[in-house]
């Protein structure tokens, strides 16, 4: 899971829209609104001109649609209904192809990628393992065959473009399952920290949310609607397959639950104005919380070793970019409370005492107030002459709100990728009941998967 891709964009915005704030007069209490109509106008005008930049390169959309396409020829594949390639024959539909393997008496079974050595060169990509590769494999080279060898091979020849045709369906769902649930993980990220970037603002900005911030907010959640989907379906089917080649399940209900996919497949995103409504009011109070488990399950499912190599910078980045909008002050607070500050650091001038060296009392000015202190003089109200202006206010790590968007997908999609490297059909069948879209019928298929494969085991 990559995080160097989401950073960015909220850095430009970031930029964009610290320009536009503007500190208080030299000095003086601020008594009136300190943020224009004019700035406020200026933050949308650069949220509009960064919504341009990404309507044309549109990446994340792009990325989306393709995995979309794969996933649909997948699933036709799947039904022998497309080749892998132009000019290529139709493939055996996979149900079929299974079937008749197992009366070849070959097993099969949906493993991890391996190398040389018998080592996953990757937790979360699957590949096809057969019993005939295998002896062919483990045969010394130049032996001669024996008799049972011999038929052995005879029987199973007849049925070897149906074991490359079951290769090459699987391999692609395993490729497209696992780039879709990894843009899952991340855009689940991209997602709450551009959110809690638009809160961030309007709290400093003193701006309410409008209508159209809020179509903006269902604008990125269609799109997180879109991955979910795709996602959901192809570790579902990943999951399926898995459960009947492992566990020897009824082949029937793969065909069954690809034409069902299919007709639900691909779909427009459904993400209604009130969700985006309820996804901004919700986002306060439990992003600690749910870091927390967040780490947590990462650490359990990658070790932590690997967890702090590969992958901690990147989640402590995003969730601290996300984590000042609950206790983002407006431009009115800080100038404030610089005010305060400074009158407060001219009065300990005045009566003679330190102050810290970053104070907006410039050295020359406190020795001046000193010197009227000793003097006996009064002390003067601040006025233009002050020539300190209230520093702009820096992001840091407070404590971090709102709950991560799409968790329970998050989640069910990282342990149900682990569940799959480890063979685990029942573990990968429940995680794909979480995250399969389509409604019951869709469920319902991967509901009698499971049965078949429970089935099987006794």
């Amino acid at each position: 899971m990559k995080f160097r891709s989401i950073l960015p964009a909220a850095l430009f915005l970031s930029a964009t829209l610290g320009a536009c704030m503007m500190p208080p007069q030299n000095g003086a209490a601020q008594t009136g609104p300190l943020v224009s109509d004019e700035q406020k106008n200026a933050v949308r005008d650069a949220e509009a001109r960064a919504d341009e930049m990404e309507a044309k390169n549109d990446v994340l959309g792009q990325q989306v649609g393709e995995h979309e396409q794969k996933l649909v020829k997948a699933l036709n594949q799947a039904l022998g209904k497309e080749a892998s390639s132009p000019g290529m024959p139709m493939p055996t539909p996979s149900a079929t192809a299974i079937k008749d393997l197992r009366g070849a008496k070959i097993k099969l079974s949906l493993v991890p990628v391996e190398d040389q050595n018998g080592k996953a060169v990757a937790d979360n990509f699957l590949q096809l393992k057969d019993s005939f590769t295998d002896k062919m494999k483990a045969r010394p080279a130049g032996k001669k065959m024996t008799p049972a060898e011999l038929k052995e091979v005879q029987a199973a020849t007849p049925h070897v473009q149906k074991l490359n045709d079951l290769r090459m369906q699987l391999m692609n769902l395993s490729m497209v399952t696992m780039q879709a649930n990894s843009m899952l993980q991340t855009n689940a990220l991209t997602t709450l920290m551009r959110v809690s970037g638009m809160v961030r603002t309007r709290k400093q900005q003193e701006m309410e949310f409008t209508e159209a911030d809020y179509k903006r907010v269902q604008r990125w959640l269609n799109l997180q609607r879109r991955v979910e989907n795709v996602a959901g379906l192809s570790f579902g089917l990943l999951a399926s397959y898995q459960a009947v080649l492992n566990a020897e399940g009824e082949p029937a209900v793969l065909d069954a639950l690809a034409s069902k996919a299919l007709e639900n497949f691909p779909k427009e995103p459904d993400v209604t104005l009130d969700e985006a409504k309820a996804y901004v009011k919700n986002m306060k109070g439990t992003v600690g919380q749910v870091k927390s488990q967040y780490e947590a399950m990462m650490r359990k499912i990658h070790g932590d070793a690997r967890y702090e190599a590969q992958y901690k910078s990147g989640i402590d980045a995003v969730f601290s970019q996300a984590a000042g909008a609950e206790s983002q002050k407006s431009v009115t607070q800080m100038a404030n409370e610089s005010n305060q500050k400074y009158e407060a650091d001219r009065a300990k001038c005045y009566r003679g005492e330190s102050i810290d060296p970053g104070s907006l009392v410039s050295p020359p000015t406190c020795k001046q107030l000193k010197e009227l202190g000793e003097s006996g003089k009064p002390l003067p109200a601040a006025g233009a002459a002050a020539e300190e202006a209230m520093a702009e206010a820096e992001d840091s790590a407070f404590d971090l709100f709102g709950s991560l968007p799409g968790f329970n997908l998050v989640k069910a999609s990282v342990e149900g990728l682990s569940a799959l490297a480890r063979g685990d059909t029942e573990g990968a069948l429940k995680a794909a009941v979480g995250l399969i879209p389509g409604g019951s019928a869709l469920r319902g298929a991967i509901d009698q998967v499971s049965k078949t494969a429970k089935l099987a085991k006794r």
